[in-house]
């Protein structure tokens, strides 16, 4: 299973390790994705259900 991590960030939720997440979008200053803290609830539940196997 890959992994994965989540920080939080001002506001936004700061993903690692994953290509892509429904509500978010990819920072070029970081090169990482960003999600609205307000959206976390969702992309959560997506984490949870999808399998990110390599």
């Amino acid at each position: 299973m890959s992994r994965y991590m989540l920080s939080h960030d001002k506001g936004t939720i700061s993903i690692q390790g994953v290509a892509h997440i429904p509500y978010s979008n990819l920072d070029p200053h970081t090169n990482m994705l960003r999600a609205v803290a307000l959206y976390s609830k969702n992309f959560l539940d997506y984490l949870a259900n999808v399998n990110l196997s390599d």
